[in-house]
């Protein structure tokens, strides 16, 4: 299931909004390496932490609570930059749900294997970021800067917010690709097989997952 929202809400100035979209899957698969997919895209593409605490750990929140049945629920909150130039840079937020995970065995290649079943909705939303070092702000001429973004930069924007709604909508087919669920452009394929039931991950470095193999949160 795929909603899109393309109204710019105009809430700050230096935040041109590009687009929202949300996937949501119901089912088998497993967790860890869709989450690892959608990492490596993370890093392959110079995406980095907002406030550059960990450039390869994206996350804002990461919380797991384990059920009174034996599921498990988590949260995860991503955000995230990609510096352009000077006067641009990019911002996406991912917000992961995932609720009643189980483990689980089923039959695939006529093999058993083992598998989780749950509920995943991702929430994705994208802008592009003016004066992101708030240059403009500590010159002299900051007088000048929404006339500079108006007029003279305008194209450049324009063709940003273009660039970025591309990529993300890569990531969308990514994931959709993952679910097996029909991409709305063939702009991008996965080589993980789908459900993560088979993987090489020999390129994967473990470190930059440790954090999310911990055990659940204790209630509060």
């Amino acid at each position: 299931m795929l909603r899109t929202k393309t109204k710019d809400p105009e809430t700050i100035d230096k935040d041109k909004w590009v687009w929202f979209f949300e996937v949501e899957h119901s089912g088998n698969f497993q967790f860890k390496p869709f989450y690892q997919l959608v990492h490596r895209w993370y890093k392959y593409n110079g995406w980095v932490h907002w406030q550059g605490v960990d450039a390869a750990k994206p996350e804002d929140l990461y919380w797991v609570h384990e059920q009174m049945d034996g599921s498990t629920d988590l949260l995860c909150f991503w955000r995230f930059i990609k510096p352009i130039n000077k006067f641009i840079r990019y911002f996406g937020k991912i917000d992961f749900q995932v609720l009643g995970i189980k483990s689980k065995e089923i039959m695939y290649n006529g093999k058993k294997v083992k598998t989780e079943s749950s509920n995943i909705t991702m929430r994705l939303w994208w802008w592009v970021q003016l004066d992101p070092d708030d240059k403009w702000e500590k010159s002299r001429f900051k007088f000048l800067k929404k006339s500079f973004y108006k007029y003279l930069y305008k194209d450049e924007v324009d063709t940003h917010k273009e660039r970025l709604k591309v990529e993300s909508m890569r990531l969308m087919d990514l994931m959709k690709a993952y679910f097996k669920m029909p991409a709305l452009e063939q702009n991008s394929r996965t080589f993980f097989p789908e459900y993560g039931f088979e993987w090489d991950k020999t390129d994967i470095n473990p470190k930059d997952f440790e954090h999310i193999d911990r055990k659940p949160d204790p209630d509060i």
